[in-house]
C-alpha cells in the first residue's frame, strides 16, 4: 500500500505584520516621599517663625526707645552793652562772663522755672550760658516738650535781663556800668533725644540678636542630628 504524501505547491507567504516600536510608558512625576515633605514644610515653617521674630523684636525695640522720657532744646540770646559813654569796654566782657557763669547755677533755673510756673520733672537740666560773641550770653534750656523748652528758655531770658538791670542799679561809676538787652523769646525747639537714629539703632540691633541666635541654634542642632 503507497503512502499517502501531501501535496505539495508553491509556499504561501504570510503577510508580516508592520514592525511596531514599543510604547513608551507615561511619564510620571517625581513622587516626593511623605517624610521629605513634612521636613520641608517643617522648615518653612520654622524660617517663616524666625523672620517674624526678627521683625518683632527690632519692630519692640524701637518702639521702647521712642517711649523714654523725651528731651528738647531751646535757646535765646541776652546782650550786653556799656549803659553809658564812660562804661570801660572790658566792663562788658567781664559782666558776659560773671552773668554767664550764674546762668549755669541751680538757683537761677529754679527761679526761670518758676517764673513760667512750669510743673515739677519738666526741667530736664539745668539752664546752660554760653558765650555768644563778646557782648552776648546763648541761654539753653532742656526739658520734656517742645513748648516747656521754649517757655524756659524764654522765662530764662527775661530772669537774666532783669537780672542784670537789678544789679546795676548798684554800681557805683559809669565805666563799670552795663545794661542788658532781651532778644525776644525763643519760637522752636529740638528734639535731642531720643532720635530717630536711636530707635533705628536699638532696632536693628535687637533684630540682629535673633538672627545670630537663632543662627547658632541651627547649627548647634544641625551638629546633633549628624553625630547622632
Amino acid at each position: 500500500m503507497q503512502a499517502l504524501r501531501t501535496p505539495t505547491g508553491p509556499a504561501i507567504e504570510r503577510p508580516v505584520p508592520p514592525w511596531s516600536e514599543p510604547l513608551a510608558a507615561p511619564a510620571r512625576g517625581t513622587v516626593v516621599p511623605p517624610a521629605r515633605r513634612r521636613r520641608k514644610a517643617l522648615r518653612a515653617a520654622v524660617l517663616l517663625i524666625v523672620l517674624l521674630l526678627t521683625a518683632a523684636a527690632g519692630l519692640g525695640a524701637a518702639a521702647v526707645v521712642k517711649t523714654r522720657p523725651h528731651t528738647w532744646q531751646a535757646a535765646t540770646v541776652v546782650t550786653l552793652q556799656p549803659a553809658s559813654l564812660g562804661t570801660d569796654a572790658a566792663a562788658v566782657s567781664a559782666a558776659v562772663e560773671r552773668y554767664r557763669t550764674r546762668v549755669g547755677t541751680q538757683d537761677f533755673t529754679t527761679l526761670a522755672a518758676l517764673r513760667t510756673n512750669l510743673p515739677a520733672g519738666t526741667v530736664r537740666e539745668q539752664l546752660a550760658g554760653l558765650e555768644d560773641g563778646p557782648d552776648s550770653i546763648r541761654l539753653v534750656a532742656r526739658a520734656s516738650t517742645h513748648e516747656h523748652a521754649v517757655r524756659l528758655a524764654d522765662s530764662a531770658g527775661q530772669t537774666l535781663a532783669s537780672t542784670i538791670t537789678s544789679d546795676q542799679n548798684g554800681v557805683t561809676g559809669d565805666s563799670n556800668r552795663v545794661s542788658a538787652t532781651y532778644g525776644g523769646s525763643a519760637r522752636s525747639a529740638t528734639l535731642l533725644a531720643p532720635t530717630d537714629r536711636d530707635a533705628y539703632l536699638a532696632g536693628g540691633l535687637a533684630a540682629g540678636a535673633v538672627l545670630v541666635l537663632s543662627l547658632a541654634f541651627a547649627v548647634l542642632h544641625g551638629g546633633r542630628k549628624s553625630a547622632s
